[in-house]
């Protein structure tokens, strides 16, 4: 986290970024007993950091390789929103190319585990990010329901999102971020700032 917001606007705000996020409530929650969310933490910081590496200095070796880093951390906690935001800025920057590249590399480790899962071990594949309890895939279930559920699931995920950003943070970066906006100084900032 540092690192990266270093490079991108100053030692000072890093230092200060990385000392909140220390002391938020939710890595006081993991602190003492590690979780997923940790986890999850770092998948977003380090594929930011590589996704921020490559944009600086693209080649097909890194992108191989930061393909297949991401594609990694996704059997340890299946985060979609990170391969979802890095294929949205392909198609916005028109590097098609690049985009298709990096959905196909950071897909092998997945293929692979499932093979080794099903043929080698002989277990049936389950991803419990996806599955809800035996009873078929979460997100297709969602449109099984009647239309009112379904709006509800939907209605409800921005104000959860407040409410975590709230709880997390103490809503202390929405209030810097809103402040420093305007003295921001990166090209195509919404799409960033939008995605943290």
């Amino acid at each position: 986290l540092y690192l990266m917001v270093e490079k991108l606007i100053s030692p000072r705000v890093a230092f200060l970024a990385s000392i909140l996020y220390i002391f938020s409530p939710i890595m006081h929650r993991v602190f003492p007993q590690p979780t997923a969310d940790i986890f999850g933490a770092f998948i977003v910081i380090a594929s930011l950091y590589m996704l921020y590496n490559y944009i600086q200095n693209p080649s097909l070796r890194k992108l191989t390789i930061f393909s297949l880093i991401i594609g990694i951390f996704m059997l340890g906690k299946m985060f979609a929103a990170i391969s979802i935001f890095i294929l949205i800025l392909a198609l916005y920057f028109k590097r098609h190319k690049e985009g298709a590249l990096f959905f196909a590399i950071h897909l092998i480790p997945l293929v692979f585990w499932y093979f080794y899962v099903t043929l080698v071990l002989g277990l049936s594949y389950y991803d419990h990010n996806i599955q809800s309890f035996g009873a078929g895939v979460w997100l297709l279930d969602v449109f099984s329901q009647p239309w009112h559920q379904t709006a509800k699931v939907f209605l409800d995920a921005v104000p959860n999102f407040i409410l975590a950003v709230i709880y997390g943070f103490l809503l202390l970066p929405v209030i810097f971020a809103a402040a420093g906006f305007k003295k921001l100084l990166l090209e195509k900032k919404e799409i960033f700032v939008g995605f943290l």
